[in-house]
């Protein structure tokens, strides 16, 4: 508001300096350029997840890096996304099984394209389904799944240890305690991190791609290694060495991951010794709390560090405990091991075959259960 002086000068007063919003409150909406997750992946990531009381997602650290030095072959998520646009599938289908085959012995009979579906592929019956297909072969030529195929009905398909060894699928936390009750060490391969379940039911699996989907695995890890989720960072050199990634991968996947709010960007000092050149870097913050919205929304104001993790992962593990233990039950005799049939006594144990359903006819069978 102008003011007259005593002279007949008009002074105007200084305008006010805006307001600060701190760390805590301040609420990043992501940039444009987002997409939205299909509505037929977000009813069938729904169907799952009501049938996995929403667990994460757990996921082995030998999965995500090279863990032993001598090894001279890369991670499997490297691997597995090298040859084009099939690594996308091929990854998020995994880790889809991973989330829903909770129980022993860990197998899906699902249709392509209810998978498909699931992933939001485009086309999701026809060639959606076919590029569904196409991923179930090349896991199961690099040992990641074992699958039986029935003609006329949907392939059975048995997870294997997802770090490409060909050994039976243990959930990860049991395989854990396993060995400590054993009095075995465990070294970094034998603990595990975890992705919620909005990860799925939110559409962030069909919005994200491959680079991204695979830099957000690696944010994770190294923020359980660090114990933080603030300034992580690592060089090219040991990057290109622990987790196989392409300098292009990982650049990609990073601005992706800044483009949906997941990580921020800042720059930081490599050296900070007063007498050191002053040289700076790329550092990253990892907000998960991103993931419990909808891609394009704003970041909540509540923060996701690793206690909630923490948290989220002792959930799942309660959801896993109900499940039906590891190996045959009491009385009951695994056969055909190498066929993948699994007999209980002497009547097979049937698979569910159907998908998930399609969207609208869910509703439509409550609103008769109900009327």
């Amino acid at each position: 508001m102008p003011v007259m002086s005593m002279d007949g000068r008009v002074d105007r007063a200084p305008a006010p300096r805006p307001r600060r919003l701190s760390a805590p409150t301040a609420r990043r909406r992501p940039s444009r350029g987002v997409q939205s997750p299909p509505p037929v992946a977000l009813e069938y990531a729904e169907d799952v997840a009501s049938r996995v009381s929403k667990r994460p997602v757990p996921v082995r650290n030998g999965f995500i890096e090279r863990l032993d030095p001598a090894a001279t072959g890369d991670a499997p998520l490297a691997v597995m996304l090298r040859g084009g646009q099939g690594g996308a599938v091929r990854l998020k289908l995994l880790l889809a099984m991973l989330w829903f085959a909770v129980g022993y012995p860990h197998e899906t009979s699902y249709p392509a394209r209810g998978w498909a579906g699931l992933l939001g592929l485009d086309e999701y019956e026809t060639n959606g389904a076919r590029r569904v297909t196409a991923a179930i072969g090349w896991l199961e030529a690099n040992s990641l799944v074992r699958v039986v195929r029935q003609p006329g009905t949907p392939s059975q398909v048995f997870l294997l240890d997802e770090r490409g060894t060909g050994d039976e699928y243990k959930l990860p936390f049991k395989a854990l305690e396993a060995k400590r009750d054993e009095g075995e060490a465990v070294g970094r391969d034998g603990y595990y991190v975890t992705l919620p379940a909005e990860f799925f039911t939110r559409g962030w699996i069909a919005v994200l791609t491959a680079p991204a989907v695979a830099m957000l695995l690696v944010m994770v890890l190294e923020a359980r290694y660090s114990g933080r989720t603030r300034g992580l960072w690592h060089s090219p050199a040991q990057a290109l060495k622990r987790f196989g990634l392409s300098q292009d991968t990982r650049t990609a996947g990073l601005k992706e991951l800044e483009l949906y709010g997941i990580a921020d960007r800042r720059t930081g000092p490599v050296s900070p010794g007063v007498f050191d050149m002053k040289r700076r870097r790329n550092i990253y913050d990892l907000h998960l709390e991103q993931l419990r919205v909808d891609p394009g929304q704003p970041r909540p104001v509540e923060e996701v560090g690793l206690e909630d993790l923490a948290t989220e992962a002792a959930a799942g593990q309660a959801v896993d405990e109900a499940a039906q233990p590891e190996g045959p039950r009491d009385g009951e005799t695994a056969v055909g091991v190498g066929s993948g049939e699994v007999t209980v006594g002497k009547k097979a144990a049937k698979r569910p075959s159907k998908a998930p359903a399609k969207p609208g006819k869910a509703k439509k069978r409550l609103v008769r259960k109900t009327g």
